[in-house]
């Protein structure tokens, strides 16, 4: 099956991103022309529902107290997360107060990842995250490992298929992906997300 333009800088992305030290402008350079390009598709779809394993673990991590807010849902995916709180698309939620317990994310596709994250970061009334991302040589996702507010990540092992609006799940999903946490409960983290791949610990919260 022939690729578009965007899935053949998707591939370049992914397979640069294995070498990490002399290609990170490259990998900036690729993905700031997927950006455009993506921008100049309205009709490219950057919402994607997390399966019911990943949602799992979750509930199972969180226990009793679940998901206080997932930040970045849609009603076609709100019945599966299970979470107290939700901000839609139309609530444009990187405007909002995120104040949770707990938090989950699936942040869109694109651009709207980095300023997901980020709004994440400066949220302090938000006690525990967990981030589910595509994986990412560029140089913003590995520079904010070291600003010690993640403390652990799970480096998926298998790509995660994720779901369509129509309840379809990708029959071939193109990136790697991390799940990323913050909190104090970094042992049972790793206890709960080792079945999905490799967990490292980053930064004990001081």
């Amino acid at each position: 099956m022939k690729l578009t333009k965007i899935e053949q800088i998707d591939k370049v992305i992914m397979e640069l991103s294995k070498d990490q030290p002399n290609i990170s402008k490259a990998i900036l350079m690729l993905e700031s022309l997927q950006a455009q390009m993506v921008k100049q598709n309205p009709n490219q779809n950057n919402e994607w529902g997390t399966p019911k394993h990943i949602i799992d673990l979750v509930h199972k991590f969180y226990g009793d107290e679940g998901i206080g807010l997932d930040p970045a849902s849609s009603e076609t995916f709100a019945p599966n997360v299970k979470a107290k709180r939700y901000f839609y698309k139309e609530d444009n939620a990187l405007t909002k107060f995120w104040g949770a317990q707990t938090l989950f994310c699936n942040p869109p596709y694109g651009k709207l990842t980095k300023s997901f994250l980020h709004k994440c970061i400066n949220s302090p009334h938000v006690e525990e995250s967990i981030f589910l991302v595509n994986r990412t040589g560029a140089a913003w996702y590995v520079d904010m490992f070291d600003q010690g507010y993640w403390t652990s990540i799970c480096n998926v092992k298998k790509r995660i298929a994720f779901v369509d609006k129509n309840g379809i799940i990708q029959s071939s999903p193109r990136y790697y992906n991390d799940i990323l946490y913050r909190g104090i409960y970094n042992e049972l983290f790793e206890k709960t997300f080792s079945v999905l791949g490799q967990v490292r610990r980053l930064h004990d919260i001081g």
